[in-house]
């Protein structure tokens, strides 16, 4: 038995080895959002984007030897402010990027999975199971959009009851504060 658990592991080893390159350059290429931001929120209301207020000064960094970026976002709106984490990797086993969203207004943990096309990285919720509940009406799904933008990222979410037809909700504009 201390044989076999002994090559297991060492076979976990050597994958994980073999792959790390693969990991960090699947993450460099969305290492745009790595940097200290200006955010400024907007949120979709009556077909356009309406600002929230005045910019806050953000920071995203790697964590955890550079396999993922996570970023602090305060979220103000009209009657108070959340914060919410975001930490982003590159998920090699199944070749798809993931986002962790945790908040503290409702206490939620959502998890996004997606792909980068044409530079724009887009991770949405509709298979992971963990879709905001609406009471009695079904679901509410997200998706999101990074966009390297020539001064910084945007982020645009969009929220669908059906799984296909998004709606735009949330803008996040990040300019460098350099």
């Amino acid at each position: 038995m201390k044989k076999l658990m002994a090559v297991f592991v060492f076979g976990l080893l050597i994958y994980a080895l073999e792959g790390s390159a693969k990991k960090v350059v699947h993450l460099d290429k969305i290492r745009f959002i790595e940097g200290q931001w200006n955010l400024h929120v907007f949120f979709y209301d009556e077909g356009k984007w309406a600002s929230t207020g005045n910019s806050v000064k953000v920071k995203s960094k790697t964590v955890f030897n550079g396999t993922f970026i996570r970023i602090n976002l305060p979220i103000q709106f009209t009657g108070g402010m959340f914060e919410f984490e975001m930490t982003l990797s590159y998920d090699r086993f199944n070749e798809r990027y993931r986002a962790l969203l945790i908040d503290d207004l409702n206490g939620y943990l959502d998890l996004y999975s997606g792909s980068l096309v044409d530079n724009v990285l887009t991770v949405n919720n509709t298979d992971s199971g963990t879709q905001f509940p609406v009471k009695k009406k079904g679901f509410v799904y997200g998706k999101i959009n990074f966009i390297e933008t020539d001064n910084g990222f945007t982020m645009v979410s969009y929220v669908s009851t059906d799984k296909k037809t998004f709606s735009p909700y949330m803008q996040l504009v990040f300019t460098s504060q350099e």
